[in-house]
């Protein structure tokens, strides 16, 4: 890891993996505290598990996004794309379980996706979504509602994993994602630290980057140590024993929810020191054993 030449306050620029570990390995941990954190967790709502997404409910007890995408899909062209047999079927799949709900609700999803099929990696992409239940977490994200960080995030994550190859996905990062709060950490942080790297971009007059921002969120992802099986007590940087109190940070729908607002604050800690630094890509994606406390 070296400083590279030119103007004082230029980013680090991390140059390998052992780096990488360096680097977040110094990021001290968020200090909180817990009679705060039970105060902003009350009356949070049904929250479901985090392999399970909302199903918001109209006035006839209906999932009223997953019909409405149910109708969309039949209205503007579903059958007509010519869709292959596999595709199909995964479509039947999230449409019995209202899980493509959001994805077509969603104007912007909805228009990635038909960019998708119009380029012919409709399938392709789709099966990326369905590794280690990314489409789950994102549908959680983009079904948040009056909480753009987490729409956002939602859509630059869809972005990036239609240009990264499949096997990438499937064997070097997302396979190494564990259960338990190793999920429950990286899916309710992120969309807040991706937020902030965002808008420290604005404040301070650089340009947008949110491909450079989304690759030091995953490399932050990437340095992350287990000290458990399965990701069952995983260690983020930033994060610290804040782990052990998840299930009260587990984000709600409503994003004016003071668990919104306080998550918001880990992810601006944790973004203080993320935008210090610029990522090659490679050494993301780089294969390599997840680190073991």
């Amino acid at each position: 890891m070296e400083k590279p030449e030119g103007v004082v306050g230029e980013p680090l620029v991390i140059g390998s993996v052992e780096e990488a570990y360096r680097f977040f390995d110094q990021i001290p941990n968020f200090e909180f505290s817990t009679v705060e954190i039970y105060e902003n967790s009350q009356d949070r709502g049904w929250i479901p598990a985090m392999w399970m997404w909302f199903e918001p409910l109209n006035d006839k007890g209906y999932a009223s996004a997953g019909l409405e995408a149910y109708h969309i899909k039949r209205q503007t062209g579903f059958k007509e794309w010519g869709l292959g047999k596999r595709v199909e079927m995964i479509f039947d799949y999230w449409k019995e379980n209202d899980y493509d709900a959001a994805f077509f609700v969603n104007p912007e999803s909805r228009k990635l996706l038909s960019n998708w099929n119009e380029e012919g990696k409709l399938e392709e992409n789709l099966e990326k979504l369905e590794t280690r239940g990314i489409g789950a977490h994102l549908v959680r994200l983009l079904t948040h509602e009056q909480a753009p960080a987490c729409s956002d995030f939602a859509l630059v994550m869809m972005k990036l994993l239609s240009r990264i190859e499949t096997e990438k996905v499937k064997n070097i990062y997302f396979n190494q994602i564990g259960d338990g709060d190793e999920q429950a950490q990286f899916w309710t942080f992120a969309p807040y630290i991706f937020e902030a790297l965002r808008r420290n971009r604005v404040i301070e007059g650089k340009p947008n980057d949110d491909t450079d921002d989304l690759l030091k969120i995953m490399m932050w992802l990437r340095s992350r140590k287990r000290d458990g099986e399965w990701g069952s007590d995983a260690v983020f940087a930033g994060i610290g024993e804040l782990r052990r109190l998840m299930d009260k940070l587990l984000l709600p729908r409503n994003g004016f929810h003071p668990v919104h607002k306080y998550v918001e604050r880990v992810g601006e800690h944790i973004a203080s020191y993320l935008e210090k630094i610029t990522v090659d890509e490679n050494v993301v994606w780089a294969e390599g054993e997840i680190r073991r406390v």
